[in-house]
């Protein structure tokens, strides 16, 4: 029958079939695996087209910042320096309109006439911004009678006192009764100054007490305080004189009594109880001068092995101290000291009183020789000069001593300074009777040969250069900075851009008491620079009260 189809054939379609199917189903999955290929690296090309795109946007971002701090980079430096210049001389009119109130305030004689002159101080006439001075024609000595305010504990009243200002430096202050002893006051240990509310009245601060005083009238007052002054003046320089001729042995009393209130005040200061290093409170009586702190006996010792360039070791108690040597422990302590020496200190590392002398060694040569324990607050030296010489203008110990543990190079030029001067330069130059300690500071800590650094060439405001901070004493009539050169070492032989040694300046301007220093360190009488003349603002307790506060009230005020 034809309708029958072989068994052969009908197997050989069903394969053919199933190949088809497969081969069709293959060719989808290529397909599919084609595109998808093509879709994952159109992809990946984008995505690298966008960071390369990315890229580029960015490199033009900070192109156009470099471009712009290009631009404006001299222009804030610039900028910088005159804001320096301008707080500068903010500062130094605020200074000079300070000291010259306070001047004005203070001044004996000064009439009404004399407080209406204006611009005289920079004329370089009138005002006189140094030490108070009194008027010489009335002499050292003096005896009267003054009205002087009781101290009582219910009331204070005015009674009549008898007194008598003696050549030797002091002032007796008679009982009621002048058959007793009279009270004696030590001037070289007080301030004398004005009451503005009154011109009749004038407080003689000590270091203990204020006593308030009540003359006739204005010019039995100006009188009396001429006489103080002239009187303290004259004390001082006689003690200076003695202890000359005596090779330093000998201090009249006035003098040994100023030294003694100074240390007992300095010993009361915060911190300056115990050991400024490990906290001892056994004889803690030793002075490291150029630093202006206390330490124990014990630790001293390991000071002293430091060397004199690292820290000047003197006793309290066993050695005679002059008073150059206490103008940094007075505005110095323990606490403000060890908050930038030991600003980053952990205090269990920190020696206690038991600990051994290896242990404290080798904590002060950490502290001191490495200065291991400081903040840094500077980036770079630039900074610290510009710290340095902010700290000099403003008249701040507390920021001298930060850039001095930050390492700063105390005989380099400042950076505001066209003529060349360094801090000590400045310093000199700035100081008119409130920041003498600073230029002790720097004397004492910058390098023996960075004293005698000069000024440029450029001549300055004296018309003459290369002036070392000796020449500036001279020139400006500056005594007492002039002691603090001479102990040092300062070099008097040396010549200025007008060939000019600094004697020869003092002699030409009549600086005499800076003439006679320089002769002194010609004939090597190094006595003459232990003791400086200064208003030590010795801390005074005004309920203390002396036996003369007794009996003959007058009122309470006398009109």
């Amino acid at each position: 029958m034809r309708w029958r189809k072989k068994g052969g054939c009908f197997s050989f379609k069903c394969v053919r079939s199933k190949k088809l199917k497969i081969l069709g189903y293959f060719t989808f999955t290529y397909q599919y695996l084609i595109k998808v290929n093509d879709i994952k690296t159109k992809k990946g090309i984008e995505l690298l087209q966008h960071l390369v795109e990315y890229y580029h946007a960015q490199t033009n971002y900070f192109q156009d910042g470099l471009k712009t701090i290009q631009h404006f980079g001299s222009y804030v430096a610039d900028l910088s320096i005159k804001l320096q210049k301008i707080r500068q001389k903010q500062d130094e009119e605020k200074r000079r309109l300070t000291e010259l109130r306070t001047l004005l305030r203070n001044a004996p004689g000064l009439d009404k006439e004399a407080m209406n002159t204006s611009g005289s101080s920079d004329r370089g006439t009138g005002y006189s911004l140094h030490q108070l001075q009194g008027d010489k024609q009335h002499g050292v000595t003096r005896t009267g009678h003054l009205l002087k305010k009781s101290e009582g504990k219910v009331r204070r009243v005015w009674q009549k006192r008898r007194c008598q200002v003696q050549a030797e430096g002091f002032l007796d202050i008679c009982h009621a009764d002048e058959t007793k002893p009279p009270s004696k006051v030590n001037l070289l240990t007080c301030q004398i100054k004005l009451v503005p509310e009154d011109r009749r009245c004038f407080d003689l601060i000590s270091y203990n007490r204020t006593y308030h005083f009540q003359a006739e009238d204005d010019a039995d007052q100006r009188a009396w305080m001429s006489v103080l002054v002239n009187c303290k003046e004259s004390a001082l320089m006689r003690a200076f004189d003695d202890s000359t001729k005596t090779g330093g042995s000998k201090l009249n009393q006035s003098h040994v009594e100023l030294q003694q209130a100074i240390i007992r005040y300095v010993l009361k200061l915060p911190g300056n109880d115990r050991c400024c290093d490990c906290n001892s409170q056994n004889d803690a009586t030793w002075l490291s001068t150029n630093f202006g702190i206390i330490v124990c006996i014990e630790c001293s010792g390991i000071h002293r092995d430091l060397g004199v360039h690292i820290s000047r070791i003197q006793s309290l108690t066993l050695d005679n101290v002059g008073t150059s040597q206490l103008l940094l422990v007075r505005h110095m302590t323990n606490v403000l000291f060890n908050e930038i020496m030991e600003a980053t200190l952990q205090q269990s590392s920190k020696p206690t009183p038991s600990s051994t002398m290896e242990e404290r060694c080798e904590f002060i040569r950490a502290k001191y020789v490495e200065r291991k324990f400081t903040l840094q607050t500077c980036e770079d030296e630039r900074d610290l000069l510009s710290d340095l010489e902010h700290a000099v203008n403003n008249k701040d110990l507390h920021q001298l001593l930060q850039v001095f543990a930050e390492g700063v190079d105390l005989a380099s030029a400042l950076p505001t300074s066209e003529i060349g001067e360094t801090a000590l330069h400045l310093a000199v130059v700035r100081e008119m009777g409130k920041s003498l300690h600073l230029v002790d500071f720097l004397v004492q800590n910058m390098p023996t040969q960075a004293i005698d650094k000069p000024t440029l060439h450029t001549p300055d405001a004296s018309g003459s250069g290369f002036n070392t901070a000796l020449h500036l004493c001279a020139i400006h009539d500056k005594p007492e900075c002039m002691k603090l050169l001479l102990r040092s070492g300062a070099d008097i032989t040396l010549k200025n851009s007008q060939d000019k040694t600094p004697m020869a300046i003092a002699r030409e301007q009549g600086n005499i008491t800076c003439e006679n220093l320089l002769h002194y360190a010609l004939e090597r009488q190094k006595s003459h620079f232990e003791n400086v003349f200064t208003d030590w603002n010795l801390l005074h307790d005004e309920a203390s009260t002396d036996f003369s506060d007794d009996e003959t009230i007058i009122d309470d005020r006398v009109s």
